[in-house]
């Protein structure tokens, strides 16, 4: 379940000399080289002015207004949800040792992989037995909203990316450049500890399977129990959709923080905070786990090909 990546915008450049490994390319960030000193100002200026440019359209548009009549149909109390956060919580760190122990692993990749196996098995379990109790409850609720059609909800996921993408990236940037105001240290190539293992060895098997998984089962889970889970059950407490969405933005990136791999994590957490924030919105006003899934396995995919160029 704490899966998520993110990559800092200085991973989005090509180092030119391709005698160096991954993990020296990480050791000496930031990069000298004069291909990338001149390619990143125009990136991180790229980036903001979409940023802006999106912004103004929301704004202007006012599509940030949850409109009434749409929205999830989650069913159940509010102790039942948040209950079994929990349990997908904890079984994310029951499972990881598990199949660590079980598998018994060599290598750091294979560990990690493992690791993630085990820690999803757990949780699909939990997922399963919450699936069953909303087909038993169904229908005992009088609901007052309706999600929107797949073929509305793919336009959403596709806005919804477009956004999501180009706003972390500019209000990471954007806090990574405070912080470094008043640090010194610079900021690391990449930010997630996951993306530095896999750099160090990217063409095994095991870094195949971690980038599998982070793409197609890391949003599935996450976006349930984030969003299906933990927002719906402060929605059922009694919490408005906004400050649904902010509680449980900032839990998903509390969460996160043991997986930022140092550095100025102002850029990693904020971009995360940014990027959970629009996944919350889209769950409310889609009312279906699909568009945040969508935009969530995208969002880590588009890292992970970034990520690659830095190879």
């Amino acid at each position: 379940m704490i899966g998520s990546f993110w990559v800092l915008p200085v991973s989005l450049v090509i180092a030119a000399d391709q005698s160096v490994t991954p993990a020296e390319l990480i050791a000496e960030a930031p990069p000298t080289d004069p291909v990338v000193t001149d390619a990143l100002p125009w990136l991180m200026f790229s980036t903001t002015v979409v940023a802006f440019l999106l912004t103004a359209v929301v704004l202007f548009k006012r599509l940030w207004v949850l409109p009434q009549g749409t929205g999830p149909t989650w069913s159940g109390r509010a102790e039942f949800l948040l209950g079994a956060w929990i349990a997908m919580l904890l079984s994310t760190f029951l499972g990881a040792g598990l199949g660590i122990q079980v598998a018994n692993p060599s290598t750091e990749l294979a560990e990690q992989a493992a690791g993630m196996l085990g820690s999803y098995l757990m949780q699909s379990i939990i997922l399963f037995i919450v699936l069953i109790d909303q087909q038993r409850i169904r229908g005992s609720e009088t609901l007052f909203v309706r999600p929107l059609s797949f073929r509305r909800v793919g336009f959403w996921s596709v806005a919804g990316f477009i956004v999501a993408f180009a706003l972390s990236q500019s209000m990471g940037m954007f806090a990574g450049y405070v912080q470094s105001l008043f640090s010194s240290e610079p900021p690391p190539v990449l930010a997630h500890d996951t993306l530095v293992s896999i750099s160090r060895d990217p063409y095994s098997l095991w870094a195949i399977v971690i980038s599998v998984l982070v793409v197609l089962v890391t949003p599935c889970l996450e976006e349930f129990a984030y969003r299906g889970l933990l927002q719906q059950g402060f929605r059922k407490m009694g919490a408005g959709r906004p400050s649904a969405i902010l509680l449980t933005s900032l839990l998903f990136v509390f969460m996160h923080v043991p997986n930022i791999d140092g550095g100025l994590m102002a850029t990693p957490l904020v971009a995360l905070l940014t990027l959970s924030l629009i996944l919350g919105w889209l769950y409310e006003r889609t009312g279906r786990l699909l568009a945040p899934i969508l935009v969530h396995g995208a969002f880590n995919a588009t890292n992970l090909f970034l990520m690659s160029l830095t190879l």
